[in-house]
């Protein structure tokens, strides 16, 4: 167990994360400030398309516990490619190996990764949208291929943290990079809520187009509420 910590140390060390004379005790506090630096972004019309076309994405993944989908958006905001993730092309992805966690780590193609691999044609200076914070991993091919922007959701803070070390690492990529990494306020995260409380119920599940003309049949304030509670978001 000591090893993993001080492997973990030394690498944040030496990304520059936490200076020499810091531990882990403070890096909760300094990815609070790596992320509190990267607010206040302006959202255009075609972010809030860019980014409500990445939460569609999501349905298709089969992942039981974390679908995330990306789609990449090039000059003059033209569809390139999108990606959800999911296992390789041929590869069983049957329910029962799914759920085997060490499996899936490994076998599982991440939904930038997918994006890049399908674009057929260059994506140097795009923009990628992501259902949440690119890995360390996705983050090297997203700056490898040219990628300009990222546009994602602010990282949760109850995620574990082996992935919050890995979203420091990848705002540490981005920055080195020269690669825009901003965070998404908008309606769709609203829809991103909502699907993933859909995939906790299960089968039994309305779809999205029965909610939808559902929710379009009230007024406005109870439209609000209602959001509300099937997203937990505040109702304004």
């Amino acid at each position: 167990m000591s090893e993993t910590i001080d492997h973990d140390l030394e690498l944040l060390q030496a990304l520059g994360i936490l200076c020499e004379n810091e531990g882990l005790e403070v890096f909760d506090t300094r990815l609070a400030e790596m992320v509190a630096a990267r607010r206040g972004a302006e959202m255009s019309n075609w972010d809030h398309r860019g980014m409500s076309e990445a939460v569609q994405k999501t349905a298709y993944s089969k992942d039981p516990r974390r679908k995330v989908g990306a789609y990449i958006s090039g000059a003059r905001n033209k569809p390139i490619a999108w990606g959800y993730n999911g296992l390789p092309r041929g590869i069983d992805d049957s329910p029962s190996r799914l759920q085997v966690r060490s499996a899936k780590l490994k076998l599982m193609a991440h939904a930038e990764r997918n994006a890049l691999d399908n674009a057929e044609q260059p994506v140097v200076g795009a923009t990628l949208y992501c259902t949440q914070i690119p890995c360390a991993e996705c983050a090297k091919s997203i700056v490898q291929r040219g990628i300009s922007r990222v546009v994602c959701p602010e990282p949760d803070q109850q995620v574990s943290e082996y992935w919050r070390q890995d979203a420091a690492i990848s705002m540490i990529q981005f920055a080195e990079a020269g690669v825009t990494l901003e965070w998404y306020e908008g309606p769709a995260l609203d829809l991103l809520a909502l699907r993933r409380r859909l995939y906790l119920m299960g089968a039994d599940a309305p779809s999205l187009e029965q909610i939808a003309g559902g929710l379009m049949q009230l007024d406005e304030e109870t439209f609000k509420r209602t959001l509300y509670q099937l997203t937990d978001t505040p109702p304004f």
